[in-house]
């Protein structure tokens, strides 16, 4: 009985012991996300009204004021934007898209280079196909999954 007592007792502290070290693991991986980010300013413009199916610009700056490279990895569009907004293209042009399994996002991917002390701007082409309201956060992610900075879209397509 007291074995069974002191191995549960000895289970319980390795438990707290390992939970103890993932706090501090992930508390470590959302600071440096953060570093990430902190020489980077991005701006997001889009239209608030476009006329249906006239193709319409969502326009991204990325300033990168830091000494050393950083990497354009990918650009996350929330599906309540999607339902009635399509983006046709870019420039630079995306390699790759897919939607999210978790999230739903559409991602799409670049991993361009924005140089040290320079901007790189990407313009999202997009066309309304669908009358109505649509709202949805745009992400914009550097160098890491997960060190990303999400801006609010709205854009109202109209006959």
């Amino acid at each position: 009985m007291k074995s069974k007592l002191l191995v549960g007792i000895g289970i319980g502290a390795g438990f707290g012991i390992l939970c103890i070290v993932g706090i501090i693991i992930l508390e470590f991986y959302i600071v440096r996300l953060e570093q990430q980010l902190k020489y980077v300013n991005i701006q997001v413009d889009a239209p608030s009204n476009v006329v249906l199916d006239d193709e319409f610009v969502i326009e991204i700056q990325i300033e990168n004021t830091s000494d050393e490279i950083y990497i354009l990895k990918d650009i996350d569009v929330h599906p309540d934007y999607l339902e009635g907004i399509f983006i046709s293209g870019s420039e630079p042009q995306f390699h790759n898209t897919f939607s999210g399994e978790v999230t739903g996002y559409q991602n799409y991917k670049f991993d361009q280079n924005i140089h040290p002390k320079s901007e790189l701007v990407v313009q999202l082409h997009a066309i309304g196909f669908e009358t109505g309201s649509f709202i949805g956060d745009i992400d914009i992610c550097i160098n890491a999954l997960g060190a990303c900075r999400g801006f609010p879209l709205r854009t109202v397509v109209s006959d």
